[in-house]
């Protein structure tokens, strides 16, 4: 029935980057997409990009219904689609027992006097995980300064209070999954809610997981010297963290000098080859008093076998990881470094840290709910930072590319890191400032968590080099896949072993769900490659919604 051409008026402006997002609806009498091309125009009508579209699978949208809140009548549905690779989300949807015939003042086809209120007939991600009150939905869900919710919604309502919505919003998130939808009024009230979840038949929940302890730390460390009668310049400090509240985690790093040069961890294969390992121990003047590999049932299998470390051409090493050992009973425990045929070169009795820095790190903004803390130790007198954390309402299911299993996640920018900052105030980036160190080479830009659990939760353990001494006060970020910061705290204690100031205040265990689903894995010692970008001309992601119950998306890749 549609009897003039209706993508006359479809078209699009670009920035100063010539790119463009671009989100719309029209009436075209059919809705038989599947298999159609998608045609790119340039300023001159020409034809420059093209991409065939096909069905997206049901399980890989997003739909919502919404109910009422409140007073109000209003109910709706939305079905959504985040567009794979980069932070934009697009969305269809419809609102009824909506206030009647509105026209809004960004109306795009027939500008009127109404939706001039604060979030006035918004259509909104959130960044809560709840309906059920304001405080749950939380705020606009978005990473960055300027808030890209602000000016989005329904055009228009028919003379019944219905509207249809589309649109395509970048966030600086990546996760939409059990994100409050909601539906605002003409006055900016939020009318009508709903959870974006799968949009396939026959999905099921998963089963909930246990609830997880919340990590408490404690902090050792060990002034590693040469064993008696062995013939070594070998010197350094370690440090090691145990999670008082799991039990069995530890994690150990730190910096030592007076290595064979130029080793390989993969290369020391000898039995012990260029190992770090806590022995049983209680002292270090020959390996009875060193003992074995320290750990404990109900670890079977000794976890230490594959704790080594890599050392650059001055004989120098600096390493970072976690293992579960069954315990976290460490104190006047022997911390000793072998060489590379696997003999026994250096040792230090570790003792507890009573002061190390140590900040609870809350969300930033109303964009995301993340929360954590960590505690941290200056190796020595060094210009070396050893830490060890959580986070907590993270995206789930993320695998660094950076990982040990090198998945697909956190290439952005600061994705997934895990950063001290040079500001001493979370209120804003301009008092959290940039990375704190000293030097030509960033020893942040790609330091973070390896993984989230199912339930977006994740741990870290690291040190770090940054040329500087001075970490009280400094800012502590935890960024999301997409480097946008979610939560901060600033660093509180001394953070400098040893320490004589009497017992350490301990943090009770707190219970809490979500859990983690996965232990944590030991990292590596070896560099990093950052990830690399292939040029391939213009390239973009189309997603198309069918006004067909909202219910089929079809998606292109124009190249």
């Amino acid at each position: 029935p549609v009897m003039v051409d209706p993508w006359i008026t479809a078209q699009y402006s670009s920035d100063a980057e010539g790119s463009t997002k671009f989100g719309a609806a029209l009436e075209m009498g059919t809705i038989d997409l599947d298999g159609r091309a998608f045609v790119v125009h340039a300023e001159d009508g020409s034809r420059v990009g093209c991409g065939i579209l096909e069905m997206v699978a049901a399980q890989d949208y997003l739909v919502a219904d919404m109910t009422s809140l409140g007073d109000s009548s209003a109910t709706g549905s939305v079905t959504a689609l985040p567009v794979a690779g980069t932070d934009m989300i697009c969305y269809m949807g419809y609102g009824s027992g909506l206030e009647p015939n509105l026209s809004a003042f960004y109306s795009s086809t027939a500008a009127g006097p109404n939706c001039t209120a604060t979030n006035g007939c918004g259509t909104h991600v959130h960044a809560g995980t709840s309906c059920e009150s304001s405080e749950t939905q939380m705020g606009h869900y978005y990473t960055g300064d300027s808030d890209p919710w602000a000016i989005v919604g329904y055009e228009s309502t028919s003379a019944d209070g219905t509207a249809t919505f589309m649109d395509c919003i970048s966030t600086g998130e990546t996760f939409y999954e059990m994100k409050p939808f909601i539906i605002h009024a003409d006055n900016g009230s939020r009318v009508a809610c709903g959870l974006l979840g799968p949009g396939g038949p026959n999905i099921q929940p998963d089963e909930p997981d246990e609830p997880i302890v919340v990590p408490s730390y404690e902090a050792y460390h060990a002034t590693i010297t040469p064993i008696p009668g062995v013939d070594s310049p070998v010197s350094g400090t370690v440090v090691v963290f145990t999670n008082t509240a799991d039990g069995t985690t530890v994690g150990y790093g730190g910096h030592v000098t007076g290595l064979q040069p130029g080793l390989e961890a993969s290369s020391c294969t000898a039995t012990n080859g260029c190992g770090v390992h806590i022995h049983s121990g209680m002292g270090c003047e020959d390996s009875a008093a060193q003992g074995g590999h320290y750990f404990t049932d109900p670890v079977m299998v000794d976890p230490w076998i594959t704790a080594q470390y890599s050392s650059d051409a001055d004989g120098s090493t600096k390493f970072a990881a976690a293992l579960e050992m069954g315990t976290v009973d460490v104190e006047g425990r022997a911390f000793v470094v072998h060489a590379e045929d696997g003999s026994r070169v250096g040792c230090g009795i570790l003792t507890k840290v009573m002061s190390p820095l140590e900040a609870d790190l809350e969300s930033l903004g109303s964009s995301n709910n993340a929360t954590g803390s960590v505690a941290a130790v200056q190796v020595g007198d060094s210009d070396t930072i050893c830490y060890m954390g959580y986070a907590m309402n993270l995206e789930p299911s993320l695998s660094a590319f950076y990982s040990s299993t090198a998945g697909p996640d956190c290439t952005a920018t600061n994705g997934c890191g895990t950063h001290v900052h040079a500001g001493t105030s979370c209120e804003s980036s301009d008092t959290q400032m940039g990375h704190y160190y000293t030097g030509d080479s960033d020893p942040w830009a790609i330091i973070g968590y390896e993984s989230t659990s199912s339930q977006g939760f994740a741990t870290y353990m690291d040190c770090i080099s940054t040329g500087e001494t001075d970490y009280e006060g400094k800012a502590f970020i935890v960024h999301s896949n997409s480097g946008g910061r979610v939560a901060c705290g600033l660093l509180e204690g001394t953070g400098s072993p040893p320490a004589t100031d009497g017992p350490a205040p301990t943090v009770a265990p707190v219970v809490m769900t979500p859990p983690t689903d996965a232990p944590v894995a030991a990292t590596t010692d070896a560099p990093v490659a950052a990830p690399t970008e292939e040029s391939a001309g213009s390239t973009a992601s189309v997603v198309v919604a069918i006004a067909s119950s909202f219910v089929g998306l079809s998606m292109a890749l124009l190249a």
